[in-house]
C-alpha cells in the first residue's frame, strides 16, 4: 500500500498554523577529517542536501558532531553554511567563531557538539548544507581521538526536516 500527499495539515485541520514535516534528509559521516588550517574555514565532509517543496516552508537543521579532539590550547570552531552563507551564527565573527567552539587550555580534548536552527531558505531549489571548521593552531579531528586513530572514534549527522509554513 502506497499513501501518497502533496499537502500536510496540521492535527486541528486549520491551514496556515504550520508545523507538519514534509521529508527528511540525512548526511552522515563516519570517517575521521582532520584540520591543520588555522585561519581559514575548511570542510569537514558533512553535507545534505534538501529540495523544499515550497518557498515558505523551513528547513530544520540538527547537527551532531562526534569525537571532536585537539591538543592543550587549540580552539576549534564550527559553522552551519547554506549553500555558502554561514547561517545561525553568533554576533560575533571572531576567531574560531560558529555555532560552536571548542578549546581547553590544560589538556586534550575529546568532545561532542549538537546544534539546532531553524532554517527559512525561501527557496523551492536543491539547497545544500554543510559544516565548516577552523582552528587556532595544530590539528584537530572530527570521529577520532587525537592520540589514536582506532580508539574513540565517532560519527557525525546533519539531519534535514522540511516543516510546513
Amino acid at each position: 500500500m502506497t499513501l501518497k500527499t502533496d499537502k500536510i495539515f496540521p492535527r486541528n485541520g486549520l491551514v496556515g498554523n504550520g508545523g507538519g514535516i514534509i521529508q527528511i534528509q540525512m548526511g552522515f559521516k563516519n570517517d575521521a577529517a582532520a584540520n591543520t588550517t588555522s585561519g581559514s574555514w575548511t570542510d569537514t565532509g558533512l553535507s545534505c542536501t534538501i529540495t523544499p517543496q515550497s518557498a515558505s516552508n523551513k528547513v530544520l537543521c540538527m547537527v551532531t558532531l562526534g569525537s571532536i579532539s585537539s591538543s592543550a590550547g587549540t580552539s576549534v570552531g564550527f559553522r552551519l553554511v547554506r549553500g555558502s552563507t554561514d547561517i545561525g551564527m553568533p554576533d560575533s565573527s571572531d576567531l574560531q567563531s560558529g555555532f560552536t567552539n571548542i578549546y581547553d587550555a590544560d589538556q586534550k580534548i575529546l568532545a561532542s557538539a549538537s546544534f539546532n536552527y531553524l532554517d527559512s531558505p525561501a527557496t523551492t531549489s536543491a539547497t545544500t548544507y554543510k559544516i565548516t571548521w577552523r582552528n587556532s593552531s595544530n590539528t584537530s579531528y572530527i570521529n577520532r581521538y587525537l592520540d589514536s586513530d582506532t580508539d574513540y572514534d565517532g560519527s557525525s549527522t546533519l539531519i534535514l526536516m522540511e516543516v510546513s509554513a
